[in-house]
């Protein structure tokens, strides 16, 4: 089974290298996740909603009953155009549309504290969110005297560019379910934006929904992620060990054995009891 190539990469690889994350990358799935986009202005709202397309970077461990999920990254890009009209009757109106919008967690790789999963369901409190697109805009009547009175004036009609309204903080929860190897991750969002940070009073665009994400996570020291641990697996552990940048999260899941996102001769020795023993941490 090549053992000895094993004890050969750790002592090539000397002294551990550097941390090199091994979370579990969920996609989206567009068909069962969607958001609603609110725009508010003066107490006045109007809104549209929008399939989602994405993914998020989590670890959900142990596998067969998750007790914590920590979030390490997510990137939810709103598939549709966003149209909205706030009417004021007799006095104007306010016509918005939003394209190429995204929501980003503002520190991809840097985890948040881990949330704890009770009856299948976490919340994960004040996550950091950026946003990018652009928001056109007009205004008419007395949205348009509004907009020409804050300070600084904001123009009638223009574009907003999204990615110039700073990180914000909400909350995401949501619920876990496993069936077999594959977890599914059933988010909430709840990001708001002000529609000029200068004048938060002015109004914002709120985004909320459900987006589902999924992903099947192989076993540890299933490294060609054939389903099952043998002597198959012990060239592309070598392989992974030497250059884990190199390869797929799930690669680097498969061979970081005891996921302290270090590739070192602790996974060697892990990965050997788990051929010779089946002794293979979850």
């Amino acid at each position: 089974m090549k053992i000895n190539q094993l004890f050969a990469a750790a002592v090539c690889l000397g002294l551990p290298s550097a941390a090199l994350a091994t979370p579990v990358q969920f996609t989206v799935n567009p068909g069962l996740s969607n958001v609603n986009v609110q725009l508010c202005i003066q107490g006045s709202c109007d809104s549209d909603p929008s399939s989602v397309s994405g993914f998020m970077s989590a670890k959900t461990l142990p596998v067969p009953a998750p007790a914590e999920v920590t979030l390490y990254d997510y990137q939810f890009t709103l598939n549709d155009q966003i149209d909205l009209f706030i009417s004021f009757s007799i006095f104007g109106n306010f016509t918005g549309t939003g394209q190429n919008i995204n929501l980003l967690y503002a520190t991809p790789g840097v985890p948040q504290p881990p949330a704890t999963v009770l009856g299948n369901a976490f919340s994960i409190p004040g996550v950091p969110t950026n946003q990018t697109g652009t928001f056109t805009y007009n205004a008419t009547g007395i949205v348009c005297t509004l907009l020409q009175g804050q300070v600084p004036p904001i123009p009638c009609n223009g574009a907003v560019n999204l990615a110039d309204q700073g990180t914000q903080s909400g909350d995401l929860s949501g619920t876990l379910a496993v069936v077999g190897r594959t977890v599914t991750l059933t988010s909430n969002p709840n990001v708001s934006v002000p529609l000029d940070p200068a004048n938060p009073s002015l109004g914002s665009l709120t985004v909320t929904g459900t987006i589902v994400a999924s992903a099947t996570i192989p076993l540890r020291g299933d490294v060609n992620l054939s389903g099952g641990v043998n002597g198959l697996d012990v060239q592309e552990f070598t392989r992974v060990m030497l250059n884990p940048g190199g390869f797929t999260w799930q690669k680097r899941f498969a061979t970081d054995m005891n996921d302290d996102d270090a590739f070192d001769a602790t996974d060697v020795a892990m990965f050997v009891d788990c051929l010779v023993n089946a002794n293979c941490p979850d």
